[in-house]
């Protein structure tokens, strides 16, 4: 376990020293982006849930009412 430590903490030191780049910095960068694309995700998936179990969607309505031949929907019997 010290070694893998120590391997990480060189190779931090080898890409500061070396190319400049601070990994811990680009680390946190990368988690920020990837939680804010997830949260956008989350978002994106509970407005498109909400939207399909509205009460005026298709889907809802046609598990509580039938289509009449004119073209109208009515209470399905027992609603």
């Amino acid at each position: 376990m010290v070694r893998l430590t120590m391997d990480r903490e060189r190779m931090k030191y080898l890409f500061r020293e070396i190319l400049g780049v601070d990994v811990d910095d680009v680390v946190r960068k990368v988690v920020a982006t990837i939680a804010v694309e997830r949260a956008k995700q989350v978002q994106q998936n509970t407005k498109d849930w909400k939207s399909r179990r509205s009460p005026w969607s298709a889907r809802s309505r046609c598990s509580r009412t039938r289509k009449t031949g004119s073209g109208t929907w009515k209470p399905r019997a027992g609603s």
